[in-house]
């Protein structure tokens, strides 16, 4: 949770100051896929890519159900297990 606040989260916004809310747009969200599938998958070059726009699609339209582009970063978990839980990613394939 450290890494999703601190590194890819965006703070939400109130009367112009930071309001203490924190989230994941798709942007971010498919960075922290990059970064999963690189470090601890090993993912590189065209297989990275195609991970991070197949998985972290896929994941954050799950966890996005509104689709209005942004999740809870309280919801960061629930989208890495997602994103790696699917049996092609556990089995290596």
């Amino acid at each position: 949770m450290n890494s999703l606040i601190g590194k890819y989260s965006t703070e939400g916004n109130s009367n112009g100051a930071g309001n203490g809310q924190f989230y994941l747009v798709k942007k971010d969200a498919l960075d922290v896929a990059a970064e999963v599938g690189n470090t601890h998958l090993g993912l590189k070059g065209e297989a990275l890519n195609s991970f991070v726009q197949n998985q972290g699609v896929k994941a954050f339209g799950t966890v996005d159900q509104l689709n209005e582009g942004f999740i809870d970063v309280s919801k960061g978990p629930i989208f890495l297990r997602y994103l790696l839980d699917e049996p092609e990613v556990s089995n290596g394939l």
